[in-house]
């Protein structure tokens, strides 16, 4: 019975091994979402293994706990890392020696229980533009896992989420500022910082800010007028801000009554956006002084740019730039013309080419001239009733209301007097015993009426001359024509050939023949 009453006691009696050691196991401390500190104190020196036992099981033991165990006897501090957050655990100390294990009093501890990230603030709107502004936030803790993702996000409605628009800042808990950009002018916007870790995602508090109103563009310059002529000149300018609104046209407008012209006077447009542009300036007077400067819209409104002025040129005579040199020259005719490059300012009313044998600076006081359209541009001349063999000297005209230009002369020569050319002698048709039918074909009188034509024949001689008895005469003039053969002999050979006569002399066609029935 005593042997029995002592093998119960909660403190075993010492044997010759020593005694059995005592567990103390203290409260936990540093607890965190998946971590803990847990100390544990022995009595004895005579233990061969000491730890502790943990588990989310009420009653920790070796079957269904895990085991840590310390690397000193007496006493240690344990850390247990790799816990489940917001969870509750069981543990105790334990001591093992020859004699027997003993276990300390079972404690619990819970884990922090893990959150999404703490936001302490919005950072408020600053830099506030028409489209932009900065914002930012404060992140106070990250609720126990990494952040991923932290910016701000806005929107024109309340209570904005990062299903809107928003800034992605990197992760980290600390404070951070975001950049806005894209924002409407004169727009109100909602905006919250927000962090994201593993558990979701949280808000801070809302600010709000309204962007700037847009104003009119801001326009660096007007382009100093260059090109002027009587009725253009180029011009421009630079606009470098739109002011918060899309600049939607932009030019040049000038008046020659007001030093302030507007877009209700004459204008260009000259495409949108800011930066620089080129504009050019027609259907100006000659001789008149323009006030111009240059202009941008956008939905504010208009702004101009500083005005400058400049005066057109004033009307001259037009500008030739050439004479055409003479082609298809003949004995009698050519072909010249010119080009117009400038009318001076006022419209060209007559053009084109005078000529003389006797000066190299014809005018229009001659009659040898000719009138081809007006305006400017190229244009082509015939010149008719020309003399063979003569020296001509040609230039372009031009006239305004200024008066005429002529153009650089430039001289050919006709072509000489010739024989006339004929083409052909027709082969003889409707033979008979003493009769047949022939002609010719002239092409060039040789630049003088051909006064006779015809056919001349002989049986005798294959080239028939005028000077024989046997020949036609068929008028005059270049053509075709028809001649009648009579007075043959039956069943002979007969050689024709035609002719034609001009002042220069007599030419003749080739030779043909035929054997009469």
């Amino acid at each position: 019975m005593l042997v029995l009453l002592w093998s119960c006691t909660s403190d075993p009696m010492p044997n010759a091994y020593g005694t059995v050691p005592k567990v103390t196991t203290q409260a936990a401390s540093n607890i965190s979402y998946t971590s803990v500190t847990v100390n544990i104190s022995i009595d004895s020196q005579n233990s061969n293994e000491i730890g502790l036992l943990y588990s989310t099981n009420s009653s920790p033991n070796n079957r269904n706990s895990q085991k840590v165990e310390v690397s000193y006897y007496s006493s240690g501090l344990v850390t247990l890392t790799g816990l489940n957050y917001g969870t509750k655990y069981y543990y105790r100390g334990y001591a093992t020696n020859r004699i027997d294990t003993v276990y300390g009093e079972i404690k619990d501890f819970t884990t922090t229980t893990a959150t999404t990230p703490i936001i302490s603030s919005t950072t408020a709107p600053s830099s506030i533009t028409q489209t932009s502004a900065y914002s930012g936030g404060t992140i106070t803790s990250d609720g126990g896992f990494s952040i991923i993702a932290k910016g701000v996000c806005w929107s024109t409605t309340t209570s904005p989420t990062v299903a809107n628009n928003k800034t992605s800042n990197g992760s980290g808990a600390n404070s951070y500022s975001s950049s806005i950009s894209g924002l409407s002018h004169g727009t109100t916007y909602y905006v919250r910082a927000y962090a994201t870790n593993s558990i979701g995602t949280s808000y801070g508090n809302q600010v709000s800010f309204a962007t700037n109103p847009a104003t009119i563009p801001v326009i660096s310059s007007t382009t100093t007028a260059s090109s002027i002529t009587q009725t253009t000149a180029i011009s421009g300018g630079s606009i470098s801000s739109d002011g918060g609104a899309s600049v939607t046209i932009r030019g040049v407008c000038w008046s020659s009554a007001t030093s302030t012209p507007t877009i209700a006077d004459s204008k260009t447009s000259d495409g949108n956006g800011i930066g620089t542009f080129s504009s050019n300036l027609t259907g100006l007077q000659a001789s008149t002084t323009y006030y111009y400067r240059a202009y941008a819209t956008n939905s504010a409104g208009t702004s101009y740019g500083t005005t400058r002025s400049f005066l057109t040129n004033s009307i001259t005579t037009p500008t030739i730039s050439s004479t055409t040199n003479a082609s298809s020259i003949t004995q009698t005719a050519a072909v010249s013309g010119g080009t117009i490059s400038i009318d001076g300012g006022s419209t060209v009313t007559a053009r084109g080419i005078c000529w003389s044998s006797s000066t190299s600076s014809p005018t229009t006081s001659l009659s040898t001239k000719t009138t081809d359209g007006l305006g400017t541009g190229t244009f082509t001349s015939t010149l008719t009733g020309l003399t063979a063999s003569t020296r001509y000297y040609v230039r372009a005209y031009a006239t305004n209301s200024i008066g005429t230009a002529y153009g650089s002369y430039i001289s050919f020569t006709t072509s000489a007097l010739t024989t006339p050319t004929l083409s052909s002698t027709t082969a003889a048709t409707s033979i008979t015993t003493n009769s047949a039918i022939s002609g010719g074909n002239i092409t060039n009188d040789g630049g003088v009426a051909v006064t006779a034509r015809g056919v001349c024949w002989s049986s005798t001689t294959t080239s028939p001359t005028t000077s024989l008895t046997t020949k036609t005469s068929d008028g005059t003039g270049s053509g075709i024509f028809s001649s009648s053969i009579i007075g043959l002999t039956s069943k002979r050979t007969y050689y024709v050939r035609s002719y034609a006569t001009n002042s220069i002399g007599t030419t003749y066609g080739t030779v043909v023949s035929f054997i009469t029935n």
